[in-house]
C-alpha cells in the first residue's frame, strides 16, 4: 500500500501539480509549499471552494508562498521528486484526518490535505495560510456548514477501515536502537570493496530503514519517523553516488 493509494483523483492531482511546482523552482523535493501551490493551482477540487467560501483569493496565496520559495540552479529534476520528511507527515496526516474527523471517510480529498497543511506549524504553507485567516479551525466549520456542498456520500459504518491496536512508543526509546542498526549496515556496505556486495548491503540497508520509518509510524513516534526520513534521503544521496542508481526506483520509497 503506497501514501496515495486512498487519494482521490483530484488529490493525486494537486501532488502531480505540487511536483510540477518543484520543479519549476529546479527544486529536487516536494515540500509542504509545492503541495500549497498545486493546491491553488487547482480550481475545481474541495479546498478551491473552501478558499472561495472564506473569501480568499488563491492567487494571493500563490504570490505569498512564491516569495518565500527560493530557486535553485537549474538541475535534473525529472519524475516524481521525494517528499521532505515535513511533506510526508503532511500526506499520512491527511489519511489520518480523512478517518478521523471525516466520519471515516474512504478517500483524502483536497479537504483533508489542506486540513493536513494545517495541522503542523513548523512549514512555510501554514504560515501562509494562518496570515490570511485560513485556520484549521475555519476550514473545520465551512466542511461542517449544512450549505456547503459535500464532496462524496459518507461511508457506512460497517465499510470503514479497521486497524490493529499498535502502543504507542517514545521516539526516545526507538531512535537509539535504529541508529545502533543503521549504523552496523552503513559499516557493512563501506567495509567491501566487492561492487556486487556493496550494492547488496546498500539494499539491505535501504529495506530495513524503509521497514524502520514504518514501525516508528505505527507507534506514533513522529521524531523518530522524522529521523529516518532524513536518514532514507541522505542515504539515496549516497547510493546515488556510489552506485550510479537511484533506490527510490530501483527498490521503492
Amino acid at each position: 500500500m503506497t501514501l496515495y493509494d486512498r487519494f482521490s483523483d483530484r488529490a493525486r492531482k494537486v501532488m502531480q501539480l505540487a511536483n510540477q511546482e518543484a520543479q519549476r523552482f529546479n527544486h529536487e523535493y516536494l515540500s509542504p509549499g509545492h503541495i500549497l501551490l498545486g493546491m491553488v493551482k487547482g480550481d475545481d477540487g474541495v479546498a478551491a471552494r473552501i478558499f472561495k467560501a472564506l473569501k480568499v483569493d488563491p492567487r494571493k496565496i500563490r504570490l505569498e508562498v512564491e516569495k518565500l520559495l527560493v530557486p535553485d540552479l537549474p538541475a535534473a529534476t525529472i519524475g516524481r521528486l521525494p517528499l521532505t520528511p515535513t511533506a510526508k507527515l503532511v500526506v499520512q496526516n491527511a489519511a489520518a484526518i480523512s478517518r478521523q474527523e471525516d466520519a471515516g471517510a474512504d478517500y483524502v480529498g483536497t479537504e483533508h490535505l489542506l486540513l493536513a497543511l494545517l495541522s503542523d506549524t513548523d512549514h512555510l504553507a501554514y504560515r501562509v495560510l494562518t496570515s490570511l485567516d485560513v485556520t484549521y479551525p475555519a476550514v473545520f466549520k465551512v466542511l461542517q456548514d449544512d450549505d456547503f456542498p459535500c464532496p462524496a456520500p459518507k461511508p457506512k459504518a460497517e465499510s470503514q477501515e479497521r486497524f490493529p491496536y499498535v502502543p504507542y512508543v517514545p521516539s526516545e526509546v526507538l531512535e537509539p536502537v535504529f541508529a545502533n542498526i543503521i549504523g552496523q549496515l552503513y559499516y557493512q556496505a563501506n567495509a567491501t570493496g566487492d561492487p556486487q556486495q556493496k550494492e547488496q548491503a546498500y539494499q539491505a540497508l535501504w529495506m530495513v530503514m524503509k521497514g524502520m520509518d514504518r514501525i516508528a509510524m505505527a507507534c506514533n513516534a513522529t521524531h523518530a519517523t522524522l529521523s529516518i526520513s532524513n536518514h532514507l534521503t541522505h542515504t539515496a544521496r549516497l547510493i546515488s553516488n556510489e552506485l550510479g542508481l537511484d533506490p527510490m526506483k530501483e527498490w521503492g520509497w
